[in-house]
């Protein structure tokens, strides 16, 4: 029987420690570190590292200090980034289109309708000129209809792309 192997000693941890090293163990940027480290919530480095003990000893300070607002702000991260691509995917689907894009449209629509209503100003009063009331109005109600009709169509399309 073999004597059993014995444990080797845990490895020794670097006396300093740069911003991503320091990130990494922590799921941070390096980026992220400087800006701890800026706002006072790390000890002072030397030529951009820390102290490894010192530094984590901080980080897990900063930790506890400002978990739960971290949490909160992961959350209005997440939900925001989730508002984002429920957007895009429905954009992709064509169940939603760009605000320009419905603007245009609508805009297409009015002028359309006003344009009518110009023309109808124009061209009215010599048609009209000389009918019966009663002709006058079938006239008039069958110009409105086609209107109406047209001016539908044009705003239904506002919704697809």
């Amino acid at each position: 029987m073999r004597p059993p192997k014995a444990k080797s000693p845990p490895k020794k941890l670097e006396a300093l420690i740069d911003a991503e090293d320091l990130g990494k163990l922590f799921s941070l940027t390096g980026r992220r570190i400087q800006q701890l480290a800026k706002s006072g919530d790390l000890p002072r480095s030397v030529n951009g590292r820390w102290e490894t003990v010192a530094a984590i000893m901080a980080m897990g300070k900063w930790f506890q200090r400002d978990g739960e607002e971290m949490k909160r702000e992961k959350l209005l991260k997440l939900a925001a980034e989730r508002r984002i691509k429920e957007r895009e995917d429905r954009e992709g689907d064509g169940k939603l289109m760009p605000t320009a894009t419905a603007h245009a449209q609508a805009g297409e629509a009015a002028g359309h309708f006003m344009n009518e209503l110009e023309k109808w100003s124009r061209e009215m009063p010599p048609t009209l000129a000389g009918l019966s009331a009663v002709e006058i109005s079938k006239l008039m109600n069958a110009r409105q209809e086609q209107l109406r009709k047209t001016l539908t169509e044009k705003l239904n399309n506002i919704a697809k792309p």
